[in-house]
């Protein structure tokens, strides 16, 4: 099962990036000499001076950091059926091994 949604993945990542190729190809400008002036009258200032920026980022890598080495715990459950002699008369034993 795991390998069908590693596929599914895949092929939506390869979908996705295609899309993507396609809006930033059909922005291009095709022909003649189109000019276009731009000026900029207010200094914003650098993108690293603003402290919020640097807030969110580490936000994220944070969140990224905790989502990448949070799927590596595994647990390992083992259930055994046991059936007596009398009618009716089952034991489940079920042992969860977690790796921390």
């Amino acid at each position: 099962m795991k390998a069908v949604t590693n596929h599914v993945k895949a092929i939506f990542a390869v979908l996705v990036c295609t899309f993507l190729q396609a809006v930033a190809i059909a922005q291009e400008s095709t022909g003649g000499t189109s000019t276009t002036k731009v000026e900029i009258t207010a200094d914003t200032g650098n993108w690293f001076s603003d402290n919020w920026l640097w807030l969110v980022g580490v936000l994220v890598f944070i969140i990224l950091l905790f989502a990448l080495l949070g799927s590596g715990r595994s647990s390992r459950r083992t259930t055994v059926v046991r059936e007596d002699s009398g009618p009716g008369r089952v034991t489940k034993t079920t042992t969860v091994d977690d790796d921390l």
